[in-house]
Parts: structure tokens; C-alpha cells; sequence
């Protein structure tokens, strides 16, 4: 999958912390400047990734194909269920914050895991690779 970078990727909110930190009408991101960072080490290193628009939830049963689907067709590519928390947190403190998540399940009618071990190790460790370069000076 190709590596891309929007000027800014967005976190949905329908979690129970970010409202205490950010109100709804507020819009929480991800910084552009560490997320390009995460993208220019991953591509250093020949890994792939994707950044866009991401949906965090806890209320997993809620999790529905057709709530995918619709958020899917506004161009939201992942699902968990902290990072929006953690965005909101950040708004509130004036911090910056960026986040390289590693796909450990999918919620698909077709998808099946036959080798889920091999593909959530494989995914754990680039993102290692990546967390270990993120913040050495000489690394681009």
C-alpha cells in the first residue's frame, strides 16, 4: 500500500474521554510534522504505510459493518479505541502528538486471518523499526 500523508489526519471522537479535554465541535489532530516524520523513516526503511482519517470508539459492539461502511465512503481508514482520548489530551495541553498504529484485526465480510500470528508479528516489528530511528538526529 502506498505511503501518503494528508496536511493533517483527524481522529472521529465517540469515546468517553476527549470531550473532558476537547469540546465536540473541535476538531483533534495528529501533527503534520511527526506524522511526516513517522512517514519519511518508514519509507527509509522500504515500509509502506498509510495515514488518513481515523474513527476511535469504545463501545466495540457498536462496531458495525454498515457504521463501517459509512464512515468508510468519509474516507476513515482505522478504528480504535484510544487515540482520539489521547488527541484531546494533547489539544488541551498544547502538545504536540502523532501515532503509528499496527492493524490487529479487520473488520471485513471477506477478510480471514489465516496466518494472523505471522501478519500482527510482522506489523509489531516494523513498527519497532520505525519507533527505534523516529527520533535519531541523523536518520532522515
Amino acid at each position: 500500500m502506498p505511503s501518503s500523508c494528508p496536511a493533517s489526519s483527524s481522529a472521529r471522537s465517540q469515546e468517553g474521554t476527549s470531550y473532558h479535554y476537547a469540546p465536540p465541535e473541535v476538531d483533534l489532530h495528529t501533527h503534520p510534522g511527526l506524522n511526516r516524520r513517522i512517514l519519511d523513516v518508514a519509507g527509509a526503511l522500504g515500509i509502506d504505510l498509510i495515514a488518513g482519517k481515523h474513527w476511535t470508539t469504545d463501545a466495540l459492539y457498536r462496531e458495525t459493518f454498515s457504521k463501517l461502511e459509512r464512515l468508510g465512503a468519509r474516507g476513515v481508514l482505522s478504528v480504535d479505541m484510544e487515540l482520539s482520548a489521547l488527541a484531546g489530551v494533547a489539544h488541551y495541553r498544547g502538545c504536540d502528538l502523532s501515532a503509528l498504529l499496527v492493524v490487529t484485526d479487520v473488520a471485513s465480510r471477506s477478510h480471514t486471518w489465516a496466518d494472523a500470528s505471522a501478519q500482527l508479528a510482522q506489523g509489531a516489528e516494523r513498527a519497532a523499526q520505525i519507533a527505534a530511528r523516529l527520533f535519531l538526529p541523523d536518520h532522515p
